[in-house]
């Protein structure tokens, strides 16, 4: 690679490598996780460093209403939009809610969202439903020895290499 490639660069030179894996050849390994964590950092990178608000819940807003309906139609094709219909099944709870905020809101939202067929309404939701995995994930409130958060990160996973795979190839 270049050394003079930009970070945004190299990030998506090793997302087009590591998207080569096939997910489930690999789901009980050790590098599962590495792999998972690199998405999961991805999810938190991408917003970082293109709509950086001081919050990450804001830039995943930002982020929302930053892409055109183009580019929204082409990130929720039908087979995403079904694995968005899985991950809504799960309900997802925010483990550690904020300021008196319902666990379940971000769920809800997909889920009218979902009703309303809003594709930007859908993907910010979905995204922000993302993040509350993200947030269990990193703050220790998803344990990869417990069955129903097994499938919550699988869903998940499977569905973020989805999206980053529109966004950052």
């Amino acid at each position: 690679m270049d050394s003079s490639a930009s970070p945004i660069d190299i990030s998506k030179t090793w997302f087009r490598l590591i998207r080569t894996v096939q997910i489930d050849s690999f789901r009980h390994t050790k590098i599962f996780k590495a792999y998972t964590d690199f998405l999961w950092a991805w999810l938190s990178l991408i917003f970082f460093i293109k709509h950086y608000a001081g919050s990450e819940k804001v830039n995943i807003k930002n982020l929302s209403k930053s892409l055109s309906d183009t580019q929204l139609k082409s990130i929720l094709t039908t087979p995403v939009m079904d694995q968005i219909h899985e991950l809504s099944k799960l309900k997802i709870a925010n483990m550690d809610p904020r300021d008196g905020h319902d666990p379940m809101e971000e769920n809800n939202a997909l889920e009218t969202a979902l009703k309303s067929s809003n594709e930007r309404d859908i993907f910010r939701s979905t995204m922000l439903l993302l993040y509350v995995v993200r947030c269990n994930l990193f703050h220790g409130d998803k344990s990869w020895t417990v069955s129903r958060d097994n499938q919550i990160v699988y869903h998940s996973q499977k569905l973020l290499v989805s999206i980053l795979d529109k966004l950052l190839v």
